[in-house]
């Protein structure tokens, strides 16, 4: 694509994201293309991340959607509480310690996974194993860098795993989770939410 845009007459691709990994960045070297991207602070991005929790379990898209054709019933459109969710974080750098700084002023109790730990992550949340974090968490939060390790790690079985109802946030990278997967629990279970920051999908059940 990047040899498609450039002998259109492009020269520069600049991407509104943080990272950059959806672009061939070798190929981009060799033919001389120039690669920009954004920068957002960790709090901006957990401030986006508590906004998709908070929509997805007070059901909010469904609500717009309503407001848009004047129907105020009801039925179909009663949410959750976050005060007493167990919240699993999974990565827990700059963006996954500000998420649960945030989280923890709603009430929620805190588990989080990384493969290096942090003393001051430790104040508010307990380190456990991913099993755990997919077979008693409420919500699930994806805060990590893609890499091969990663890639599609919320797949079926790993849903599989969830509870009923589960809800999972990714603000990371779109590749951490199998799409595929993500869709056809999202038509099979009641109840399970998924928000992305990501254009291809928003999801809240």
């Amino acid at each position: 694509m990047l040899k498609k845009f450039w002998n259109l007459g492009v020269r520069m691709i600049s991407t509104r994201t943080i990272g950059y990994d959806h672009i061939d960045v070798e190929v981009a070297k060799r033919i001389g293309f120039h690669i920009s991207h954004v920068t957002y602070s960790p709090e901006c991005v957990a401030d986006y991340t508590l906004m998709l929790m908070l929509m997805c379990i007070r059901k909010m898209k469904r609500i717009m959607q309503r407001e848009e054709l004047n129907d105020f019933s009801l039925p179909g459109i009663r949410g959750r509480e976050l005060h007493g969710f167990t919240v699993g974080v999974i990565g827990t750098g700059r963006i996954g310690q500000a998420v649960i700084r945030d989280l923890s002023g709603f009430g929620c109790r805190i588990y989080a996974y990384d493969l290096y730990r942090n003393a001051e992550v430790e104040r508010y949340a307990e380190y456990v194993e991913l099993k755990e974090i997919y077979e008693t968490c409420d919500m699930i939060t994806l805060h990590m860098p893609l890499n091969d390790a990663n890639y599609h790690m919320i797949d079926h079985d790993a849903i599989g795993k969830m509870r009923k109802g589960t809800v999972l946030i990714n603000t990371a990278r779109v590749s951490q989770c199998d799409r595929d997967a993500a869709h056809s629990v999202l038509h099979r279970r009641s109840g399970w939410g998924y928000g992305t920051s990501f254009r291809k999908k928003l999801c809240a059940a």
